[in-house]
């Protein structure tokens, strides 16, 4: 299906890339972000970002010292705007674009973290093993008293089933995990086809009960159960 949108460019929209005029980093990601579903439109923005910074997740802080200035930016070009639709969307994804996201799968997982009223999950999320550092995808530092908790989520991508010897380094890697304490919920492509959505919320509420869940979801797009569509008779 082909959608087509019509808007106004102004010269510095418009960029060349080996030949071929195309809009530029910045009007695409304001363009995709008040126009795409918000789980591709954050995925979009995340990867912009993770383009523009060239982040290294050992440095968490100076991705961030990078990433600050873009965002603003972006957010002042929507400003520009108006009150037009997707605007209220694309502030709120704006605002919670991060360099430090590797991949779309992780985006859109995250994406409905923080569309369910969680707290905003770190990406990258650093855990100190006995096998050594590992990173996951995102998690979130949980209270527990005096001992200090953490919930992870990983998204496995195809290649993690493809790529031989993958699957044995990755069952090393969750054991080491799990012998720290920490919980770990694990997510593929399928869970995020629009029927399944839903539960991906449910599971990442169940992760982490411990912290506190607004009452409205954030980006208003709380992911419902498909429902049954009945022929009506002949």
């Amino acid at each position: 299906m082909l959608i087509r949108h019509h808007r106004q460019l102004r010269v510095e929209d418009v960029t060349d890339v080996d030949g071929l005029r195309v809009t530029s980093v910045d009007r695409t990601v304001l363009d995709c972000v008040t126009m795409l579903p918000v789980d591709w439109a954050l995925a979009t923005a995340d990867s912009a970002l993770r383009l523009l910074v060239d982040p290294d997740r050992a440095r968490p802080g100076e991705a961030e010292a990078r990433a600050a200035p873009v965002r603003a930016r972006w957010l002042a070009q929507l400003s520009e705007y108006g009150p037009r639709r997707g605007c209220r969307q694309a502030r709120v994804l704006l605002a919670h674009a991060d360099p430090l996201s590797e991949s779309p799968g992780e985006s859109r997982v995250r994406c409905l973290a923080i569309a369910e009223g969680l707290p905003a999950p770190t990406p990258q999320f650093l855990i100190e093993t006995a096998q050594g550092r590992y990173y996951a995808d995102f998690g979130w530092r949980l209270p527990a008293g005096s001992i200090e908790r953490v919930a992870i989520v990983e998204f496995d991508g195809q290649e993690k089933y493809t790529v031989p010897g993958a699957m044995d380094a990755q069952k090393i890697r969750e054991q080491a995990i799990l012998e720290t304490g920490a919980r770990v919920e694990r997510f593929v492509g399928n869970d995020l086809l629009l029927e399944n959505r839903h539960m991906v919320s449910r599971r990442l509420r169940d992760l982490v009960p411990e912290l506190p869940c607004n009452v409205q979801p954030v980006l208003h797009i709380r992911p419902q159960p498909a429902r049954n569509r009945r022929r009506r008779p002949s």
